[in-house]
């Protein structure tokens, strides 16, 4: 059974200026390599609470009186020094070295060092960041223009003109897909259902919603599955039997526009970025430049000179890292279709970013935030093109 131990912040005696609180960071590595604390007893969770100044360190099962001993020390010998962010380099168990610099595996510095992760600029129906709402949206019968010889009624598109082509950035055509796998943390996106398309037919008896086939149901019986299916990338909407003949069809979704993604720290936290990864498939073309920029809030304010990545070898020539991933479970939704290169660095822009950079009016601080995004708002070509950030998130 889990145990629980608060320290208050007079118990962080060895506090050193300019340290006013715990590197969260630090005390995890500390009490994780401390032979006083066995393994059998894992650190499940150690939380600094800025509004009572305390910690909570929290075990798999409780500490005998030696080791809790021993746990006290920790806080009080503790000086609030953050780690270092320098990845260390250790040799592959079984590799021959003896050529040049030897093979390595990239072991983060931090155990609560995390990956976030981008959308997919190959695929504009992962661009969640700013996609604009569209409700109840008009729908045309456009089965014959798909296939000359399939049955009317069948495939359905929203009426043209649902998308501001003059915005700017403009308006895709394609509708947000956050159900089937273009975003790999899409569970962790608040409200991700209600970015779902809400499909609705009206016979003539009133709007009734329409049930999105489960890809995983059709896969495995090799049926259709439930009422119609969506592609999303070319926002078609085909019904597994054709409607009644008088039928309407009408669809709520969103559409993308920037392809800007964005990293920022949550309220009263402040992050430290570690390194990046690209994930590229073997296919993927870049057709426009990326542009890595750290701003101040949503403001055109450039807290450091924008990183320009404008082809592949540029973040070939920055990558001091690089492994391959083959494919695997071809024809799955859920497998990889291509191979994909990974390439790592370790971030040269602005390393530490924290939520309350400037003070815009009493109380309302401005965060800083990291904007990852292509020029002109181009997809690149090809199957998957992905950024990975490894940060380091503590407290204020």
């Amino acid at each position: 059974m889990s145990q629980s131990y608060s320290y208050t912040k007079a118990n962080f005696s060895g506090l050193q200026a300019p340290y006013t609180a715990p590197s969260t960071g630090r005390l995890r590595r500390d009490v994780i390599n401390d032979p006083a604390v066995p393994d059998t007893k894992a650190l499940l969770s150690l939380i600094w609470n800025v509004g009572t100044e305390e910690a909570t360190f929290t075990f798999s099962s409780a500490l005998s009186g030696a080791e809790e001993t021993a746990l006290a020390g920790l806080v009080s010998a503790h000086t609030g020094e953050p780690l270092a962010s320098t990845p260390l380099e250790v040799c592959l168990a079984g590799v021959d070295h003896s050529q040049g610099r030897m093979p390595s595996a990239n072991f983060k510095p931090d155990v609560n060092s995390d990956p976030v992760v981008s959308h997919n600029w190959c695929k504009p129906e992962s661009w969640w960041a700013y996609a604009v709402q569209k409700t109840e949206v008009s729908c045309n019968d456009v089965s014959l223009s798909q296939d000359p010889v399939a049955d009317a009624r069948t495939v359905w598109t929203p009426a043209p003109g649902y998308n501001d082509a003059a915005a700017d950035p403009p308006e895709r055509t394609e509708m947000i897909n956050l159900r089937w796998g273009q975003v790999s943390t899409a569970n962790m996106i608040p409200s991700r259902t209600s970015y779902y398309p809400v499909v609705e037919v009206d016979t003539g008896s009133g709007w009734v919603v329409q049930t999105e086939e489960d890809k995983d149901e059709a896969y495995e019986t090799q049926a259709p599955s439930n009422d119609y299916a969506i592609d999303y990338a070319n926002a078609l909407i085909t019904f597994h039997a054709a409607l009644p003949e008088g039928a309407s069809v009408r669809v709520s979704f969103w559409v993308p526009t920037s392809s800007a993604w964005v990293l920022f720290a949550d309220p009263g936290k402040i992050i430290r970025i570690d390194e990046v990864e690209v994930q590229f498939s073997t296919d993927v073309g870049i057709r426009d430049t990326f542009l890595f920029k750290t701003r101040l809030g949503d403001t055109e304010t450039n807290l450091a000179t924008p990183r320009e990545y404008p082809t592949l070898g540029a973040f070939v020539d920055e990558a001091n890292r690089h492994y391959h991933i083959p494919a695997r479970d071809i024809g799955h939704w859920r497998g990889q279709a291509l191979g994909c290169d990974v390439h790592a660095w370790d971030y040269k822009g602005l390393k530490s970013m924290t939520s309350q950079a400037y003070e815009a009016a009493p109380g309302v601080w401005l965060p800083v935030k990291l904007t990852i995004q292509t020029e002109n708002h181009k997809p690149a070509a090809g199957m998957r093109a992905t950024v990975t950030v490894y940060v380091i998130e503590e407290d204020l």
